[in-house]
């Protein structure tokens, strides 16, 4: 079950990747509603400006990750705290070519509202139609960019974003100014945004580069190990989804052990994870 989706359209089911049952049943969701349950199933803060392609697949997301937790077990329950639809003109600081972002530390970004906490998701304004957003995101992948065609890759490597500075914070502590970060990752001695802003920095050797854009694309390739942990999440989960749910039917990390020895090696030894 789609837990936001399923709680104003009862038995609604989505087909594998996009299909013209999944565009309408998109088509027909209300944002404003599905603003209201995330913070009901997710205490999400989530302001989507009318954008129900956001909204739902956004919701879709949160569920996924949800059940990876639940049904498998796995360490991926982290949610953010907010998430905003922004414009190029809301922002603070202009994002490169950004469909989407996740910040690692407390910071100000849209003029209009106070700092926003650590994990906070933001996704840019536009009036695509999923089916837009599908057609986009196949030919980005056929060029070799994204992991996946999958048309919630965005969704999925932002909330990926999330789930991996969770992880850091949990496992090392956060050291920042965020009451909020402070509160929930303690420490006696914590590190983990020193860590996190040497892997933003960190840059990939040639050899690097050419291993890891030949399996997850070159958006990792030549970014940083955060970029890389995203893609490489979403090309898993998004493999793993149902036909009929769009919910998971296998462990995605089952499917790891696909990716070359050299691969998981680069992946282990940068991504902390």
């Amino acid at each position: 079950m789609n837990k936001c989706i399923n709680t104003y359209y009862n038995n609604v089911t989505f087909g594998s990747g996009l299909t013209q049952k999944t565009a309408r049943t998109i088509s027909s969701l209300s944002a404003a509603q599905l603003s209201d349950e995330f913070v009901k199933a997710y205490k999400i803060d989530a302001n989507f400006k009318e954008n129900n392609v956001i909204a739902a697949c956004s919701a879709i997301c949160a569920d996924i990750y949800e059940n990876l937790s639940k049904t498998f077990k796995l360490p991926l329950a982290s949610t953010p705290k907010r998430i905003r639809v922004f414009t190029p003109e809301d922002l603070i600081k202009p994002q490169r070519n950004s469909f989407g972002f996740c910040i690692a530390d407390t910071k100000k970004v849209l003029k209009s509202e106070p700092p926003f906490e650590l994990k906070s998701i933001f996704f840019q304004q536009h009036k695509l139609s999923v089916k837009d957003i599908d057609d986009i995101t196949e030919e980005m992948h056929k060029k070799g960019i994204n992991s996946t065609n999958h048309f919630l890759y965005e969704y999925i490597h932002e909330w990926a974003h999330n789930v991996h500075l969770d992880w850091i914070y949990n496992r090392y502590g956060y050291d920042g100014l965020c009451p909020y970060g402070r509160k929930v990752y303690q420490s006696e001695h914590p590190r983990g945004l020193k860590i996190v802003r040497k892997m933003h920095d960190t840059k990939f050797s040639s050899r690097e580069k050419e291993v890891i854009s030949s399996t997850v694309g070159t958006y990792a390739a030549e970014s940083n190990p955060f970029e890389l942990f995203a893609e490489t999440m979403a090309k898993l989960i998004c493999d793993s989804l149902d036909n009929d749910t769009l919910l998971p039917k296998k462990n995605p990390f089952d499917g790891f052990s696909d990716f070359s020895e050299d691969f998981r090696d680069i992946f282990i030894r940068n991504t902390h994870f």
